[in-house]
């Protein structure tokens, strides 16, 4: 059942807490599986770090999330946020809003070119 979400998705949010390493590391094999399945590179994946409201439990830092998320090939944006405050839960959805549409546009342009040769 998960394939048939994947295949046919076009965003992806990877999201874990920055509270729990294990949700951390649970994320790279979702992404590596996403893009088996998918098989498109224009689809759109992010990684989410929630929870940020809890400085105190944090065991997962922005800069080795940073670190990890850039690392991998092609490169996957990394945002933090928190639910319970809604810090940049907005921005989130923005940059996902912006990527659609400019890849969109990319996509259109592309296809421009090409003439249907009916007759």
């Amino acid at each position: 059942m998960r394939d048939l979400y994947l295949k046919n998705g076009h965003v992806f949010v990877v999201g874990f807490s920055v509270t729990s390493r294990e949700s951390f590391e649970c994320v790279f094999p979702l992404v590596d599986q996403i893009r088996e399945v998918k098989n498109d590179p224009t689809a759109i994946i992010i990684g989410v770090g929630n929870k940020i409201d809890l400085a105190d439990e944090r065991q997962v830092k922005t800069e080795e999330a940073k670190e990890r998320f850039s690392s991998l090939n092609p490169p996957v944006p990394y945002m933090e946020t928190s639910a319970k405050t809604g810090q940049n839960v907005s921005a989130v959805f923005e940059y996902i809003v912006r990527e659609f549409r400019d890849r969109r546009k990319k996509t259109e342009s592309s296809d421009s070119g090409k003439k249907c040769l009916l007759q």
